[in-house]
């Protein structure tokens, strides 16, 4: 249905059945009320996020924005308000009678690049424009933008229009005539679709009502990377006690159309995370032998297959002042054997580096056929030899049968009653004799030096070099060097942390960490090799080895596994 004049003029220009086939033709071409909103906007990310949701650290998410093409009810901050005077064909104002004005007000100044007027009810009755005054900041202007005009009379055009194309105007406020008494202002909202060239300003995201985490000043025109989602929506996610909505709010100054692009994630950048559990607890000890890798088996709940992308734990410890240091070139358990026995002593030059707190020593034995019984002295030099008399400190090891493993090499740690002061540049020697049985050091062909210099006492007598061995590599002369660590408090400058975390026994150590009574957050990332863990009864497992710089025990108060789902 067509009224009042714009019936007329179409009827003038075309037969009455062309002007129902033009009516028709634009009702179906141009009925979209177009965007159905502006400026803020809410993008739901999760439903019923579950606890222990996280994604990638290194996701993003870009906002991007464009002007709005909408109806008038659509607009944020736009209000409809009838007006109190419509104009004459001859531009003077008078009450409204055939024809309504309304006053539209933005709120904020946008750029209008059209007007349409459409029939969102399907009703067939479309009311055309007449009149379009922009604002001038205390009144309307005299000339009108629609239809064009020379001088200040307002010419009322005869034949209104559904189209109303504007140069681009920057206004604050529209006063639009319609041929129509039928539509009151929230109608002619629903009828009136607009066409901005103007971009949302002053861009804010937020999540679940959370303040802000990003802004971008001024219009936004590109497509802009939203800084800092990733850690806000980790951030809230690792606050959740249950299950619970996620929605990204955007909110603008100036009203366009705010979208998102890069969500939802690939699978790769959604991730989950699992606390350890060791047989119901949280927590467990593990016991650690001084400079000996050892594996430590964390258990996770988990039924399906895991791709690990970071490993975080609560450590703490109880280990003891002093650290274990190598004294020789090589740790490889050598091939030569010392024997220790009552026909034999063995001693070995302790080259400390400066002034020592020595809290004792751990020896490299082979374990014997039966239980042996060794004496340990640490006594001071004299003229590159053991000074023999009274020890600086002293203790007795017992070094048991090694039954079938007789023969295997075993690190011994032995503590002296008290820790011994040795003054810098006063190198002593560890003197190894037997009480009773017989035990063998572990010793390595090195080349011959003064800081492992090693020497022999038969039946008590003096002390002497043991025979040299040949190197089978390139026949260089060698000494036999006994095998063994210092244990001594480190020195001021030897600040390396207590223990080494790695994720195989023979891999580099992923972190380092000092583990005392106060706890330690350990982050160790994702390990290097790429294969998911496999559940088993319920549980998937992760497997460090860790390596102590002291024997003592290890605390691992809580474990966090952040992981990918993998197949089913």
């Amino acid at each position: 249905m067509i009224e009042g004049s714009q019936a007329g003029t179409l009827a003038g220009q075309f037969g009455v059945q062309e002007v129902v086939h033009a009516v028709a033709v634009g009702l179906i071409a141009d009925n979209d009320p177009g965007d159905p909103s502006s400026s803020d906007a809410a993008f739901p990310l999760f439903q019923q996020a579950p606890a222990g949701t996280q994604v990638d650290p290194g996701l993003s998410l870009t906002v991007t924005g464009r002007p709005f093409t909408g109806t008038l009810d659509h607009l944020a901050g736009a209000k409809v308000t009838a007006s109190p005077v419509a104009y004459g064909s001859d531009g003077t104002a008078q009450p409204p009678g055939r024809q309504l004005a309304y006053i539209v007000d933005f709120g904020v100044s946008l750029s209008v690049l059209n007007l349409d007027m459409i029939d969102p009810d399907g009703t067939g009755a479309i009311p055309g424009i007449v009149l379009v005054l922009p604002w001038l900041g205390t009144s309307f202007s005299p000339k009108p933008v629609f239809p064009a005009s020379v001088g200040s009379v307002l010419p009322i055009p005869a034949s209104p229009a559904l189209h109303v194309g504007l140069p681009g105007i920057e206004t604050t406020k529209l006063l639009v005539q319609v041929d129509t008494t039928r539509l009151d202002p929230s109608g002619f909202a629903a009828h009136c679709r607009i066409t901005l060239a103007t971009y949302p300003a002053n861009v804010k995201a937020s999540l679940n009502s959370r303040l802000p985490f990003w802004t971008k000043p001024g219009p936004l025109r590109d497509p802009a990377p939203a800084a800092g989602f990733a850690q806000e929506l980790n951030t809230l996610l690792r606050s959740l006690t249950s299950a619970t909505d996620v929605e990204l709010q955007l909110t603008s100054d100036v009203p366009g159309v705010l979208d998102i692009a890069g969500w939802p994630p690939s699978p790769a950048g959604l991730m989950h995370t699992a606390a350890a559990r060791w047989g119901g607890q949280a927590a467990t000890q593990v016991a650690l032998v001084a400079l000996d890798p050892q594996p430590v088996t964390i258990p996770f709940p988990l039924a399906t297959q895991a791709l690990v992308t970071d490993l975080a734990l609560q450590l703490s410890g109880a280990f003891p002042p002093w650290r274990s240091y190598p004294a020789q070139t090589s740790e490889a358990p050598g091939n030569l054997g010392l024997t220790v026995d009552v026909n034999f002593s063995v001693a070995r030059r302790l080259t400390l580096g400066g002034a020592a707190v020595l809290y004792g020593v751990s020896l490299g034995l082979r374990l014997p056929a039966a239980d042996a019984q060794i004496h340990l002295e640490i006594q001071p030099d004299s003229g590159g030899l053991p000074a023999g008399g009274k020890p600086i400190a002293a203790a007795d090891l017992t070094v048991p049968a090694g039954g079938d493993a007789a023969g295997n090499i075993a690190w011994t740690e032995v503590l002296f009653p008290s820790p011994a002061a040795v003054a810098a540049g006063q190198d002593p020697w560890l003197v190894v004799k037997a009480k009773t049985g017989t035990a063998e050091l572990v010793a390595a062909p090195e080349a011959a030096a003064e800081a492992t210099h090693t020497v022999v006492a038969t039946q008590g007598g003096t002390w002497g070099e043991y025979p040299p061995v040949l190197s089978d590599a390139n026949q260089a002369i060698l000494a036999p060097v006994a095998q063994l660590r210092v244990l001594r408090k480190p020195f001021a400058s030897e600040n390396t942390p207590l223990l080494d975390l790695a994720w195989a026994p023979s891999a580099p150590a992923a972190v380092q960490v000092e583990a005392g009574t106060a706890t330690a957050e350990v982050d160790l990332g994702a390990p290097p090799a790429t294969t998911p863990l496999v559940p088993a009864a319920g549980n998937v497992q992760l497997v460090l080895s860790v390596t102590a710089r002291s024997s003592g025990v290890l605390s691992l108060k809580g474990a966090t596994l952040t992981y990918q789902e993998i197949g089913p």
